[in-house]
């Protein structure tokens, strides 16, 4: 069984680079069509495409769960403890989840729409 510092820095490396990750992959798929040929009929090529929306999203959730991989690691690691860094921490984290949870609604959303397209 490891430590429970080494399994957290764990984590929160894999956070990190996980998030760095998504900021590739996004940097990669901007303006990139789902489908080939490309539909680029009016409202679909708003489904069909990864348009500049939804490219601002994922900068957006990249960036925050790196900061959020970088403040943790820093405040629970490297600072003296103090509740009030515990409890930025705590309120970072939730702000994450909710921001998280918003993503899933609304890629699941779009992913729906796309199912139903050609049924």
């Amino acid at each position: 069984m490891l430590p429970k510092g080494l399994t957290i820095q764990g984590f929160l490396i894999v956070e990190i680079l996980v998030s760095i990750a998504l900021f590739i992959t996004l940097l990669l798929a901007l303006g990139k069509c789902y489908s080939s040929p490309c539909l680029e009929t009016s409202g679909l090529d708003m489904l069909w495409s990864v348009h500049a929306g939804e490219s601002f999203q994922m900068f957006l959730t990249a960036v925050f769960c790196m900061i959020h991989g970088v403040i943790t690691f820093h405040a629970i690691f490297r600072c003296a403890y103090h509740g009030q860094v515990y409890g930025m921490v705590l309120a970072l984290s939730v702000g994450m989840s909710v921001w998280l949870l918003v993503q899933v609604i609304d890629f699941a959303q779009a992913s729906s729409l796309l199912a139903g397209t050609f049924d």
